[in-house]
């Protein structure tokens, strides 16, 4: 299941919440095949959910923090955050998840800000509000 959006937050512990343009959220569920030998078709468990998805995010390049913030997240031990992803600014529908920044794309400047595409591993339940 893939699920797609314009607005949201990036939430990350001392730092205030930095605006997220678009995003993207898959959400997977891998299966199991099982097949007993005398039967001709195939069976199939449900096994554990898994998502992942990306990001951009938009911050102020004077801010040294975020600079500091974005770096961290190509280290080994990346800050944990919380995104709270919207289906578009008007609205309050959509996900918050916990997760672990997976990969920095380039830096893009729009205007007076810098873009970042973002990649994420969910690391706990996908919460729909």
């Amino acid at each position: 299941m893939i699920k797609a959006g314009s607005h949201g937050q990036l939430l990350v512990d001392g730092y205030d919440p930095i605006r997220c343009s678009d995003w993207t959220l898959t959400i997977d569920r891998d299966v199991k095949a099982q097949t007993p030998i005398y039967r001709w078709d195939e069976r199939s468990i449900p096994l554990k959910r898994s998502a992942r998805g990306e990001a951009s995010v938009l911050y102020d390049p004077d801010d040294i923090g975020y600079a500091e913030l974005f770096a961290s997240f190509r280290s080994n031990e990346p800050p944990a955050i919380v995104l709270q992803l919207r289906t578009d600014r008007a609205s309050s529908a959509g996900y918050d998840v916990q997760a672990h920044v997976s990969g920095v794309g380039t830096v893009v400047a729009v205007k007076d800000a810098h873009r970042v595409r973002l990649s994420f591993a969910v690391t706990g339940p996908v919460v729909p509000v």
